[in-house]
């Protein structure tokens, strides 16, 4: 029951929220596009194009303008829901939110108008994508926080305290790899489209490689980070912080920023130190992994007398296949390997291991414990995709580290014939890896339905 004063759930404002955080992921993905094709300065004048509402819709002014187009629409989405959360939400912290938010929709059309006006300079285009993210996160807080799940008030749960600062730290690296990612992105299209402004080559490949390995691990933490919150669920056993676990945790983070110089070790314009560095991080940055997460996963369920499911089963093989996963990251990460076997088929071998046998497996794990509110039990499909879909990542990924072993090359458009049989086993083995990944799929919408209903 709520008094004066309590903020009162608001289905058609939450639904308004909603629906404006969606419009925003949409508007990043347009604007991604504007950058991708080039299409940058496709309009030479702001606010009008060509001094015109609505141009002609062709070549990169389809790109421009169409991403004017929607970040108008987001504006005005913006506007409303600014002025409607002032006008009936009473909590103060949640209006300064929408303000800021106006604020910072507005802000983004300025420095919009600015990169076309001064052509593309470096630090507003930077601000300007680093901004758009910042935004999207403002209104997925104003959706949430109109959700009835934080209308009912904070978990009582005390073990979920190292979540936030967990959640905080991933998200600082996050940013850190969005500002580089949107530097690297800035200057290479600058060049593209003059190309006087030089480019360091070394600097861009370093910058790249930083931004990809950053990117893929900051998102693989976080849902390790959910991981650790549904699987005590299941064992009952909570899985406690303790110094040497954040400990574990800090030092990873920090080390996996510089880890990613083992994707330059054939370049030898890269400094000897930095290789050097790339080798050392690529083993110590691995062993908080296997001795925290992994070891702590198995002595979590060792002898824990709890229940298998889907849900369950996903989690554990998911660290247990990115446990896995960091064994081939090791053995590219020593120079004297490397310089063989980098540019063969090893290397995508690693991350798809790390991928489908990690972090999409989180995922899957995530979507069928969602559909667990549902009451619905696990069918003899459901476990059926499952062995799918673990048997056949784990043997497509092994196809790709066999082929490296072979020192088959990757980025071949044609194999020859000694090849084809590792290439027709990996064929096999993605397709049961798609068939088990449908049937989790459709299962988990089959489940969104149920709860709708």
């Amino acid at each position: 029951m709520t008094t004066a004063g309590d903020p009162a759930f608001s289905p058609w404002r939450h639904r308004f929220a909603v629906f404006t955080a969606a419009c925003t992921l949409a508007l990043i993905f347009v604007g991604g596009l504007v950058t991708s094709t080039g299409s940058g300065l496709a309009v030479p004048d702001w606010p009008l194009s060509y001094g015109m509402l609505m141009p002609p819709m062709v070549g990169g002014v389809f790109f421009e303008h169409g991403h004017r187009m929607v970040a108008t629409f987001v504006g005005l989405l913006t506007t409303i829901l600014a002025v409607w959360t002032a006008r009936s939400e009473p909590r103060a912290g949640v209006r300064r939110l929408a303000w800021v938010a106006l604020a910072a929709v507005v802000a983004q059309g300025i420095l919009g108008g600015i990169t076309v006006k001064f052509l593309l300079p470096t630090p507003v285009s930077v601000t300007h994508a680093c901004l758009a993210q910042t935004f999207f996160c403002m209104t997925i807080a104003l959706a949430y926080s109109t959700s009835r799940e934080f209308l009912a008030g904070p978990s009582s749960d005390p073990d979920r305290a190292h979540v936030g600062p967990a959640a905080i730290l991933a998200t600082a690296v996050v940013f850190l790899q969005l500002a580089v990612g949107a530097v690297i992105l800035t200057i290479s299209l600058i060049n593209t489209l003059a190309p006087a402004f030089r480019v360091n080559a070394l600097l861009a490949k370093n910058l790249i490689y930083f931004f990809g390995h950053v990117f893929i691990n900051s998102t693989i933490y976080m849902a390790v980070i959910g991981v650790y919150e549904i699987l005590p669920t299941f064992t009952g056993r909570p899985w406690k912080s303790s110094k040497p676990f954040l400990l574990a945790w800090t030092a990873t983070m920090l080390m996996v920023l510089a880890v990613y110089p083992h994707h330059l070790f054939m370049d030898y314009a890269q400094p000897t130190w930095a290789a050097v560095l790339g080798q050392v991080l690529s083993y110590t940055s691995s062993l908080p992994v296997l001795a925290v997460t992994a070891a702590a996963t198995l002595a979590s369920v060792y002898r824990s007398g709890m229940k298998w499911n889907l849900t369950a089963g996903l989690l554990f093989a998911a660290v247990m296949g990115w446990s896995v996963g960091v064994i081939p990251a090791v053995v590219d990460g020593t120079i004297a390997i490397n310089r063989v076997m980098h540019n063969t088929l090893w290397v995508p071998g690693h991350f798809h291991t790390y991928l489908l046998l990690g972090v999409v497996a989180m995922l899957f794990g995530f979507m069928y414990f969602l559909g667990l509110r549902t009451g619905a039990s696990d069918s003899a499909l459901d476990r059926a995709g499952f062995w799918m879909y673990v048997i056949g990542s784990l043997a497509f990924a092994s196809a790709f580290l066999a082929g490296g072993a072979m020192s088959i090359p990757r980025r071949w458009a044609i194999h020859l014939e000694p090849w084809l049989t590792i290439d027709k086993w990996g064929a096999l083995f993605a397709l049961v890896v798609v068939v088990g990944a449908v049937v989790f799929v459709a299962k988990f919408l089959g489940r969104v339905r149920a709860v709708g209903a």
